[in-house]
């Protein structure tokens, strides 16, 4: 790809203002800062490592995530 690659604070813009809100709400972000925080970083590192990983990719990836989260809601706080 020839995409120049997007600073953090951009890549974080792209990434969560084009995450639909029917999946994870404003609201859910705001409340979960530092989990999101670490989620994007995550992934940014990722984006960083490869040009063939796209945003429209991490954004699904991160979609189907949360999306069977709050479907499945597994207990979390037993791992």
């Amino acid at each position: 790809m020839s995409n120049q690659p997007l600073e953090y604070e951009d890549f974080y813009v792209a990434l969560w203002g084009n995450i639909s809100a029917r999946i994870v709400s404003a609201e859910y972000i705001d409340k979960n800062r530092e989990f999101i925080d670490s989620i994007t970083f995550d992934y940014y590192r990722i984006y960083e490592m490869s040009d063939e990983i796209s945003m429209p990719m991490i954004r699904r990836m991160i979609e189907s995530v949360f999306f069977n989260l709050f479907r499945f809601q597994p207990e979390l706080n037993n791992c």
